[in-house]
């Protein structure tokens, strides 16, 4: 998807870097949609949950259910499980970048 023509090639360059390491980023450069929002009791499980790594990661997600999330808002959310598969593959692409 091409750039918008207003901004200028730093920018661009840097819009463009950082859909290369994030997903998710990418999704909500793209087309708008952001992870829908934790509820405030599940904010700290939520933050150390993606701290974790490998099987910690997918043993974190086995326990994460809709009740954590705020309504899904269509048009504006990603699912809860697409965020969850989201943060999932920008870890494991920030994993693989630190070992080149």
């Amino acid at each position: 998807m091409p750039l918008p023509p207003n901004k200028n090639l730093e920018e661009q360059a840097k819009i463009y870097l950082e859909m290369e390491r994030s997903l998710i980023y990418s999704v909500r450069h793209i087309w708008g949609l952001v992870p829908q929002p934790i509820k405030e009791e599940y904010k700290a499980r939520w933050e150390l949950g993606l701290l974790l790594t490998g099987t910690g990661w997918t043993n974190f997600c086995k326990n994460v259910t809709k009740d954590w999330f705020e309504p899904y808002q269509n048009g504006l959310h990603l699912t809860w499980q697409q965020s969850l598969v989201f943060f999932g593959i920008d870890k494991h692409l920030r994993e693989n970048a630190q070992r080149v």
